[in-house]
């Protein structure tokens, strides 16, 4: 069962999998964290874009906002990634 709770610019998800080993819900975990965040960026990004187009036409800042979020993210990838092959593969 998966359940997201959303308030005050807050999102978590909770997954409930039972009859799962520990390994699948730390990547189940991952996951569903991992497309979290790509839904908030790719809404800010978008966000800032139109903010850019508004405001500021003349100057075109976004792009920066765009690579520095894409190195956040990819370094949350990187994070989560680690954790998840680590659980991969392990003998019981």
């Amino acid at each position: 069962m998966l359940q997201l709770l959303c308030g005050a610019g807050f999102v978590a998800a909770v997954v409930e999998i039972r009859m799962a080993g520990k390994g699948f819900r730390v990547r189940e975990n991952h996951r569903i964290l991992l497309t979290i965040h790509a839904l908030v960026m790719i809404s800010a990004l978008l966000a800032c874009a139109v903010l850019n187009r508004r405001f500021s036409p003349e100057r075109f800042w976004v792009q920066w906002v765009a690579l520095g979020w894409a190195a956040l993210f990819a370094a949350h990838l990187w994070v989560f990634s680690r954790g998840t092959l680590a659980t991969m593969g392990r003998r019981r």
